[in-house]
């Protein structure tokens, strides 16, 4: 049903609660001053769904709890929602309606405490608009985030489809997936500190109009441009079609741009996926500057077969480059290895090489079981940089598992 409460002394006169069973509630409206204010705490069971026409000027106080949908219509130029909803875990709808003179533009949420339990459901055509930085569990719909304050948004660890617009800075928390598949959305910058991060775009517009970073433990997963990315410690990028692996199965390399400069701290890394030696088979980046001081990690795709010879420009910088990368490589077959010797520069060229395999660890001219324990010595012990330089058997400049294998390998034949 539907109450029209009235007004005594400039308060609208309702309960101390009010619980929702999928009824709605109009405040008494004006355009005059001072207005009306609204004290009512609001309850909105869960399963269960409440609308609220808010007056033409008027505040309203109260708390909103619950788990339930609750729709709040915002009216005039000057509605103000200003009271504690931060423990309400349903849905918010905001809504825009007409009551008086004045059409309402903006959603005006006053309240310094937020929303970081609930889902804010914008519907097209609505715009939100906060009067400081708020935390927000979840958004969804179509409308806009507007002002100029930071949203952060993903406290309650649910995945965020990116359909809405904004152009105030974005910090994307919790251990849901954001994604982002439509260029022009997002103009403010984006920091992600938690979850994954996925885009996807051929196009030639920035997905991300601001700055995009990120932090802590956050993983970034795409394809396309945004105009600047830092990848701090702890934090890794992995450019991939996530469009064509959803649609094809597999891993699919691809390419990520950018319009200015791109930066890996240490302790970062940039996860290279490699199918092959063709163009679109290996990840790349195209930044307009980089500085790589992180971990280059290569991933092998299913139906690759590493040989001597292949090369792979993993990354052109049409400015600058700097920077000093470490490796994250896979073994390759016994006779191969890795040549990083041309990857810290612009176009940095990551190569499969040839190397001759020279097993007899302690030089006493026999591969023997003397020198499958040197190996194992030095990768489980210590042991100086000249006997560490002999163990590494396969040249790929570490002494692990393979290097045994590889010892293992030559006795066998040596018999």
């Amino acid at each position: 049903g539907t109450v029209s409460a009235s007004q005594s002394n400039n308060n609208v006169s309702l309960p101390d609660t009010v619980e929702f069973q999928g009824g709605t509630v109009y405040s008494p409206s004006t355009d005059g001053m001072p207005g009306y204010t609204t004290k009512s705490n609001f309850v909105v069971p869960k399963g269960k769904s409440g609308t609220f026409y808010g007056s033409s000027r008027g505040s309203h106080t109260g708390k909103l709890l619950g788990e339930g949908t609750f729709t709040a219509y915002g009216a005039g130029v000057r509605c103000y929602w200003a009271g504690d909803w931060s423990q309400f875990e349903g849905t918010l709808v905001p809504a825009l309606t007409k009551r008086g003179s004045y059409d309402a533009t903006s959603f005006d949420f006053t309240s310094n405490k937020g929303l970081p339990k609930a889902t804010l459901r914008l519907n097209s055509g609505v715009t939100f608009t906060p009067s400081s930085s708020i935390e927000i569990g979840n958004v969804t719909g179509t409308g806009t985030l507007a002002g100029t304050y930071t949203y952060t948004i993903g406290g309650t660890n649910q995945n965020t489809n990116v359909t809405f617009s904004s152009s105030a800075p974005i910090v994307k928390v919790g251990e849901g997936t954001m994604t982002i598949n439509t260029a022009g959305l997002l103009k403010g910058a984006l920091t992600v500190k938690a979850g994954e991060l996925h885009f996807d775009s051929d196009g030639n517009t920035a997905l991300i109009g601001g700055a995009l970073s990120a932090e802590g433990t956050a993983t970034v997963v795409g394809a396309g441009k945004v105009a600047s990315l830092t990848m701090k410690t702890g934090t890794q990028l992995s450019p991939r079609s996530l469009f064509f692996e959803e649609t094809f199965g597999g891993l699919f390399p691809a390419t990520v741009s950018s319009t200015a400069a791109m930066n890996f701290n240490k302790g970062s890394m940039l996860n290279i996926i490699v199918s092959g030696t063709g163009e679109g088979e290996y990840s790349t980046l195209e930044p307009q500057y980089l500085t790589m001081n992180g971990t280059v990690k290569v991933t092998m795709a299913t139906g690759y077969t590493p040989k001597a010879g292949d090369m792979f420009s993993i990354w052109t910088a049409k400015g600058t480059y700097s920077g000093t990368p470490t490796f994250d490589l896979p073994g390759l077959p016994l006779g191969l290895a890795w040549d990083t010797s041309e990857v810290a520069q612009k176009t940095g060229v990551l190569s499969i090489v040839e190397v001759s395999i020279d097993a007899d660890v302690n030089a006493d001219g026999a591969v023997t079981v003397a020198d499958l324990s040197t190996v194992i010595g030095a990768m489980t012990g210590s042991a100086d940089a000249d006997t560490k330089a002999r163990a590494d058997v396969n040249k790929d400049g570490k002494v692990d598992i393979a290097d045994i294998i590889a010892v293992i390998s030559l006795m066998t034949k040596s018999k």
